[in-house]
């Protein structure tokens, strides 16, 4: 369990916003009084963090929080660095964490609970208080196997466990006050096995696989660090391939939509549906209103995103693609169909043109995006309605690639809960 500490100020950050108004956040130390943030002032908070340093003698790391007003205009928050960081926010105020410690901003105060972790993220789930937050974390390759980390944070306290596993978990959801990760891999025979373990248990750290599937392709792929759950299942997009000169057992529902590569391989993009109970997957291929394949680029696949909050009241999933279009799929057919298409982009030798970070509630959707070849000078911040798919907000960052060290990469984006 971590000890607890106050946000305070003299490593504060000053910072000029976009109106030239400079901004003075709290940060970690034990040397000042504490300097309250005036959290209902901001509608988001990004956060941002360098790549960690692997060396035998790694140097210190750092990060930022980004807390930006409905204008643009912003405050930064320093941290101790978290590669690949995420950062939550409910109406119970911010959670994020660094290499250090949790850290917490309410309208009350800011405080830290001290917790070392390997500096390497995986993902950052809510349970359903909405103030607990589990924190998986990537150990990489040890003696004894893979090592995941899991931190289960409260603002009074700090749980740090290790668990020995296949692999790092590519796909977190949390269902209540449970917390399931799964992991795909392919041994020799060549067909893919889908391991979806149980993680926490009524919000206690557990370690328990429900079940290792065989599954008829050469690889299955998919990345959703916060995937949505509702009645017991699970639901996120994957990508199924099967490899150039491989006979696999045709999968009936697939086997139509699969499209061939320039590589050879063949493809297919899908919504995928696992039952916690019992680890059994069900899938869809992501088609149109008239049963074509969803027009998607491998590249779009692979940046596409989803979150905890992606499912809608009508039985559709609301996500974003890599190509910078907004779509809703229903749950029961798989059709798909654009909400909004006006951030479409393109990309140049397999690498998309635009980022975008993804994140949503009940009633909107929200894409920070940021060019991939310059992401600090002018990153963007685009809310739109999940329903009608109008694009609601607008709003531009200026002045960050001034104010942090080119180091930093745009990792998460959260918005404030409007319920």
């Amino acid at each position: 369990m971590g000890m607890k500490r106050r946000l305070l100020n003299s490593v504060a950050t000053a910072i000029v916003s976009i109106f030239g108004v400079a901004t003075l956040l709290s940060a970690c130390s034990v040397d000042n009084d504490e300097v309250k943030i005036d959290l209902g002032s901001y509608e988001w908070a990004v956060f941002m963090s360098e790549y960690r340093d692997t060396s035998f003698i790694p140097r210190a790391s750092n990060g930022y929080v980004v807390l930006v007003r409905a204008d643009g205009s912003y405050g930064l928050v320093e941290h101790a660095g978290m590669d690949s960081g995420e950062i939550s926010w409910t109406k119970h105020g911010i959670n994020f964490a660094d290499a250090t410690s949790d850290h917490w901003i309410t309208e009350q105060d800011n405080s830290a609970i001290e917790q070392e972790r390997v500096g390497l993220m995986d993902g950052l789930v809510t349970l359903s208080d909405g103030v607990t937050r589990v924190g998986v974390y990537n150990g990489g390759f040890q003696e004894n196997g893979y090592r995941e980390e899991v931190v289960v944070a409260r603002p009074e306290s700090s749980e740090h466990h290790k668990l020995n596993t296949a692999g790092f978990y590519p796909l977190i959801s949390a269902c209540g006050d449970d917390v399931y990760g799964a992991y795909a891999m392919t041994p020799e025979d060549g067909n893919t096995r889908f391991i979806f373990d149980q993680i926490v248990d009524e919000g206690a750290v557990v370690h328990t696989t429900v079940t290792t599937d065989s599954l008829p392709f050469s690889e299955v792929g998919f990345y959703t660090n916060d995937a949505p759950c509702a009645g017991d299942r699970i639901y996120f997009l994957g990508k199924f391939l099967i490899y150039d000169g491989v006979h696999l057992p045709e999968d009936e529902t697939l086997s139509s939509h699969m499209r061939h590569e320039t590589d050879g391989h063949k493809h297919a993009f899908a919504l995928v549906v696992v039952d916690t109970h019992t680890g059994s997957l069900d899938w869809l291929p992501l088609i149109t209103d008239n049963g074509e394949n969803l027009e998607l680029s491998l590249e779009d696949v692979e940046y596409s995103a989803l979150d905890a909050n992606s499912l809608d009241g009508s039985g559709n999933v609301v996500w974003f693609g890599g190509n910078g279009v907004l779509y809703r799929t229903e749950v029961t057919t798989g059709k798909t169909s654009v909400l909004n298409d006006d951030l479409r982009s393109g990309s140049h030798d397999g690498v998309p043109d635009l980022l975008y970070h993804f994140t949503s509630d009940a009633d909107t959707a929200t894409v920070l995006v940021e060019d991939n070849q310059d992401p600090l000078t002018m990153p963007r911040i685009v809310t739109f309605d999940k329903t009608t798919g109008e694009m609601l907000k607008s709003v531009q960052i200026n002045g960050l690639k001034d104010e942090v060290p080119e180091s930093m990469i745009l990792r998460d984006i959260a918005q404030k809960p409007t319920k």
